[in-house]
């Protein structure tokens, strides 16, 4: 959770250092994702690679969590990539073109 409010206070309150910021939350999201990846492998190694028969909505809801990381990060990613090549219209500086993005 405070990992969760790192990455939402380094998007919504540190516009104005934008590389910064941006570091702090690329650093932070990859981390919490290879720490969610670690845990669902570890989980995953406790049931021997099998999701449970019987219905307990703890592995569901843990499959649904890891599957929104993922997506989450990967989308993330994707974002950042397509940054790097949209040129911004001329009348636009490019400062006030990032801060309106970021």
């Amino acid at each position: 959770m405070l990992l969760s409010l790192i990455m939402i206070f380094t998007k919504r309150y540190q516009k104005h250092y934008l590389k910064y910021g941006a570091f702090t939350h690329y650093i932070v999201g990859s981390g919490m994702t290879f720490w969610t990846l670690v845990r669902a492998f570890q989980a995953l190694d406790r049931t021997y690679w099998r999701i449970p028969t019987e219905f307990n909505p703890h592995y569901y809801f843990g499959i649904a969590v890891l599957g929104l990381v993922m997506f989450m990060f990967l989308s993330g990613w994707l974002t950042v990539i397509i940054g790097q090549f949209t040129t911004p219209k001329p009348w636009q500086h490019h400062k006030e073109l990032f801060v309106k993005i970021g």
